[in-house]
């Protein structure tokens, strides 16, 4: 009798994991975090399929097939209607990237499949941005101008490191980068701008449109 108790207890306490789980899951349905997860678990190339309960999920779990590695999620209005627009971005030789045409619009039907009904989406899928800067680094007396140059490199790319993505490049930050570098007295930075239609420099900052 012990061992049947014990064996019920098991199956009730998995169903009130089950359950909690699912009342979890239903009040983050829509959410940025949401759709973040579900883009991370769509796979290109494989047919969605709906479950009994009217889930969603694919036949096999093809980990190579997931393609979606970095998620943007924010709201946009357009006219008197609020937008859900998702930048989305695959990973290539360890560097983010743009979706082809193709893997774009094969996530975008995903979302519209598994968004919550009566919701606008948009999903979108830019080129890297890239800033082009013109600057004139005073350095201290004693110091190598090639040591001290490689050291602001590697502090800008340093600062590059932490911007997230879908992040803002912001200008001040990137001239406390170059002067934190050791040697560096002042930087004046006499150009700064944003290359690529995906990207707007304004008031010193880029973002992104």
């Amino acid at each position: 009798m012990l061992a049947v108790a014990v064996r019920l207890n098991a199956v009730l306490y998995e169903l009130f994991v089950k359950r909690v789980e699912g009342i979890i899951s239903y009040q983050r349905y829509g959410t940025a975090a949401w759709y973040s997860e579900m883009l991370r678990k769509f796979q290109y190339g494989h047919d969605l399929i709906v479950t009994e309960n009217y889930g969603f999920t694919y036949l096999a779990n093809d980990e190579s097939s997931k393609i979606i590695k970095a998620v943007s999620v924010t709201e946009e209005f357009v006219g008197s209607e609020v937008e859900v627009v998702l930048k989305v971005a695959k990973q290539s030789g360890g560097v983010l990237c743009a979706l082809s045409e193709s893997e774009r619009l094969s996530a975008s039907h995903y979302v519209r499949a598994i968004r919550p009904v009566g919701i606008a989406t948009r999903v979108v899928s830019l080129a890297a941005d890239r800033v082009r800067y013109t600057m004139v680094v005073y350095i201290e007396l004693g110091y190598e101008v090639l040591s001290v140059e490689e050291k602001v490199r590697s502090q800008i790319a340093a600062y590059r490191g932490q911007i997230a993505f879908d992040g803002v490049f912001y200008r001040q930050r990137f001239i406390d980068a170059c002067l934190s570098a050791s040697g560096v007295v002042t930087v004046d930075l006499t150009d700064l701008q944003a290359i690529d239609e995906g990207s707007v420099l304004c008031d010193g900052i880029v973002t992104g449109k």
